[in-house]
């Protein structure tokens, strides 16, 4: 298994809990990180031989930097030694099948595994449009998908369908799962009532559309407790320092409370009345919804990429205000347009019993369907055919 990083974004965490879900009498797994962190301590708690290597840097890469031929062209050297590395573990390894967790991960991976003479999976947590990554790393991507791993798990349909006309060898679509023993604790009597974002702040999470969504709301007196749970990791340092001193340059938002990184993020969960996604582009899947509805917390997430499909997954959505609809899991509101999510917020305030009725379908809904050990199942069965 590859990663880039040993950070916990999304799709790290998503590995982490396959990692612990995989049936060890069947699979032995090592993982190959190009950094050290919580993710390498992680895998080391589950007893999984861990081979680090340089990633000289590249690992810490933004999408930003690739859009400039410049950058690109200076990293080939590094890139190439770093193939060269990643092609050394997996030999050593006498790996059957490599399995890369990562677009940084996959680039690499689509070099050394068939100089190393071994077949590659793709487990894709990225939608890949050029919306969502810049042009050219997006058409580097897809050239990949389509000659290189003999099989893509994707974490969405709308990541799927990204791919779809492009990969032969099938595209599979694996839920990340939850731990359900993690979220059986009922949710505290005594929550404290606060609507919250949770997860790692950057431009493409919504954090700004969700204050100027609280500006509105705090304007028009709903004087609630509103907080944004998390840090910016890798490039969104500078993001999360702008966007603090935005926050403290409006008297209404300087009530806004700010928890910084947390490492219990369900016990955070817990504590929240609302839970708020407000991403301005299309999310590929959505890892804190389905965390947020696993717990019984009410969610308004934004319509869009893999989003829908969790919160409406029969497809039903009723119109209740401009921008904003209902399906059977919570409320969805248009991706960019804080007045929306203002009034989507306010609507679940008014409407306690709806809200609560749907986080309870929900809760039901999400240990079923995102259960870790039908993730595994599934993937499981693909890393078997793609290694014969």
């Amino acid at each position: 298994m590859v990663s880039h990083t040993g950070e916990l974004g999304g799709a790290e965490i998503a590995l982490l809990r396959l990692a612990g879900a995989i049936d060890r009498d069947a699979f032995e797994l090592t993982a190959c990180l190009f950094a050290g962190g919580p993710l390498e301590r992680g895998l080391v708690a589950l007893g999984i031989r861990v081979r680090r290597i340089d990633g000289e840097g590249l690992e810490r890469r933004t999408r930003t930097e690739a859009r400039s031929a410049r950058t690109m062209l200076r990293s080939i050297p590094a890139s190439q030694r770093l193939v060269r590395r990643l092609h050394t573990v997996i030999a050593q390894e006498h790996a059957d099948l490599v399995v890369a967790n990562s677009l940084k991960a996959a680039m690499m991976t689509a070099f050394a595994a068939p100089i190393a003479r071994r077949p590659w999976v793709w487990h894709l947590h990225d939608r890949i449009t050029p919306d969502y990554l810049p042009v050219a790393l997006a058409t580097c991507l897809r050239g990949i998908a389509l000659i290189g791993p003999r099989r893509v798990v994707a974490n969405s349909r709308a990541t799927a369908a990204t791919l779809r006309t492009l990969h032969k060898g099938g595209i599979v679509v694996a839920y990340p799962g939850i731990v359900g023993s993690e979220f059986d604790v009922p949710r505290p009597a005594g929550h404290d009532g606060a609507i919250g974002m949770v997860g790692r702040i950057s431009a493409t999470k919504g954090q700004r559309e969700f204050l100027d969504a609280v500006e509105v709301l705090m304007a028009a007196g709903r004087r609630e407790t509103y907080r944004i749970i998390g840090a910016a990791l890798f490039e969104d340092g500078q993001f999360e320092r702008g966007l603090r001193e935005y926050a403290q340059s409006v008297p209404e938002l300087r009530e806004v409370e700010w928890t910084g990184w947390q490492e219990d993020v369900i016990s955070q969960l817990r504590l929240l009345r609302l839970l708020v996604h407000a991403s301005p582009v299309p999310e590929p899947f959505g890892q804190v919804v389905i965390e947020a509805m696993a717990a019984g917390v009410p969610v308004v997430a934004a319509q869009a990429g893999g989003i829908p499909e969790i919160v409406a997954p029969d497809g039903v959505m009723t119109r209740v205000a401009p921008g904003v609809a209902r399906g059977v899991c919570g409320l969805l509101v248009r991706p960019g347009d804080s007045q929306a999510l203002a009034t989507a917020i306010g609507w679940a305030l008014d409407h306690p019993e709806v809200m609560c009725a749907g986080a309870e379908r929900a809760r039901t809904l999400t240990h079923s369907r995102f259960a870790i050990e039908e993730t595994a199942r599934i993937v499981e069965t693909v890393w078997r055919e793609a290694s014969m």
